[in-house]
């Protein structure tokens, strides 16, 4: 601002001040939006063609992204604090095929993020009968909030890069050495390529690991998420999405440009005021 007027227009205080403000301007504007809207989901058939180029789908990505958070004021004892602000962003498709972001909003009581993606779907879908896609990094809070949100009409996939991140950080734990490491991935990753969860935890039972506990938990990692990992090959042959890029790219734009990389500390409110008005800037854009 100096650089460009010459002059201080507003303190830091007054920015902060104004961000608040605007975001809850923002928030009731998109609540307003909704008044008198009959809630509703999308309707998918029980047969999905995941792996059918034809199939329509509304896609949908799911992530979180934590900022620097300012101490709190020194208190009486000892308490530990939270070293960072946590903000939820999920890109959803809408009928034109672009990409809109849905936050929790800021200043209103009772408009989280649930309400707020479950009224975006009453008013762009419906009860339309398109199968809804989230693909996640496979965080459990992500997979409890489409199932409250969705039930059982929302296919979660696990994206491959965190599958695929996962399974070679344990087996660096559990292997002796790289080459016995590489000589394991090299028949697991094509398994799990194709989606072949229970061959792979059968030949990883018959391992001998290095460390026992690792070993345990990339069993159980792949049990738990055995109904979200596809067979990636045949999806990606056909050209439809199997990472969740996106969803990166959604938390990027929307929190980490403006508050990650700078060496400033963000009280909630503010990180959350400031992410409201961002994405909703956004969306305006894309609806113009």
């Amino acid at each position: 601002m100096e650089r460009v007027t010459g002059e201080r227009l507003y303190s830091g205080n007054q920015i902060s001040k104004k961000v608040r403000i605007y975001a809850k301007e923002a928030t009731q504007r998109i609540v307003n939006q909704y008044v008198g809207l009959q809630l509703s989901i999308p309707f998918s058939e029980a047969n999905i063609g995941l792996y059918e180029s034809e199939t329509q789908e509304i896609h949908l990505f799911d992530d979180a992204i934590g900022v620097k958070k300012q101490k709190n004021k020194r208190i009486n004892g000892y308490e530990k604090q939270q070293k960072t602000v946590q903000t939820d962003v999920i890109d959803v498709q809408n009928k034109k095929g672009d990409f809109e972001y849905i936050t929790s909003g800021f200043g209103l009581k009772h408009w989280d993020i649930e309400t707020a993606l479950l009224c975006w779907f009453s008013l762009n879908y419906g009860n339309c009968k398109l199968p809804i896609v989230a693909i996640t990094d496979g965080a459990k809070t992500i997979r409890l909030r489409l199932w409250s949100i969705f039930g059982g009409q929302v296919i979660i996939i696990l994206d491959w890069y965190h599958l695929n991140k996962k399974v070679r950080e344990l087996m660096s734990m559990i292997c002796f050495g790289k080459a016995q490491k590489q000589e394991y991935l090299s028949t697991l990753m094509p398994l799990l390529w194709e989606g072949k969860v229970s061959e792979v935890i059968m030949n990883l039972k018959e391992i001998k690991a290095r460390n026992t506990a690792k070993h345990e938990e990339l069993i159980e990692y792949l049990s738990k998420h055995q109904n979200e990992i596809i067979n990636y090959k045949r999806r990606k042959e056909i050209g439809k999405t199997i990472g969740s890029g996106r969803a990166e790219k959604g938390v990027d734009l929307v929190v980490a440009q403006r508050q990650k990389n700078k060496p400033i500390a963000w009280s909630i409110d503010g990180s959350h005021a400031l992410s409201t008005l961002k994405a909703y800037k956004i969306n305006q854009k894309i609806a113009a």
